[in-house]
């Protein structure tokens, strides 16, 4: 089993296209919201405001389990009250992101150290993709800390393959990069004008 230079650099490249497209249909999506949906609707949403605590819950919960709702739904959320306020609200994401991923790390090792992966690491087969990723799962955490394929999927993978930890909390930082260029661009992009 060999990693060629060229297959990683296309499944970064086409992941992190499909990041700026689905990026690019959320920000339309944002802006025909902000145009055309009536102000009395767009107010029903308003006490999420408030409830600060169960949507950083939500996100947590959604960061542990495969990211089902994109990070940047939660950054449009942390908009409205200043740029301050907003990088505050990315930063805690990126927190809350990177912890969710250590979460999932630790499940999977929790797994790892099961009855059922004991019988299952009897098979050459797994002990031979366990090398392997062990060698190359740092460029995989990386790919998935940055674009948007599953952080968490790929995070308790790390933990089931008993990835070392050290390795994977560098690799997994990457994800901080991540929510400040897509946080960037939602802020920018709550300011355009149509």
């Amino acid at each position: 089993m060999k990693v060629r230079r060229k297959e990683i650099i296309k499944l970064f490249a086409s992941n992190l296209l499909k990041g700026l497209i689905g990026f690019a249909l959320l920000a339309v999506v944002f802006v025909a919201i902000k145009k055309f949906l009536p102000a009395d609707m767009v107010a029903t949403l308003e006490p999420l405001k408030e409830r600060k605590l169960l949507v950083y819950s939500i996100f947590l919960l959604s960061e542990i389990f495969v990211g089902l709702i994109p990070p940047e739904v939660f950054m449009i959320w942390g908009l409205g009250d200043g740029a301050l306020a907003y990088i505050k609200v990315v930063a805690i994401l990126a927190i809350l992101s990177y912890a969710g991923g250590v979460i999932a790390f630790y499940l999977g090792r929790l797994v790892f150290n099961s009855g059922l992966m004991k019988k299952i690491k009897s098979i050459k087969a797994f002990n031979d993709y366990m090398v392997y990723y062990r060698k190359y799962g740092g460029i995989l955490i990386f790919i998935s800390a940055v674009t948007p394929l599953p952080f968490a999927l790929f995070s308790f993978i790390s933990g089931t393959f008993n990835y070392t930890f050290k390795k994977y909390i560098s690799f997994a930082a990457f994800r901080f990069i991540r929510f400040a260029f897509y946080g960037y661009l939602v802020w920018e992009g709550s300011n355009l004008n149509f």
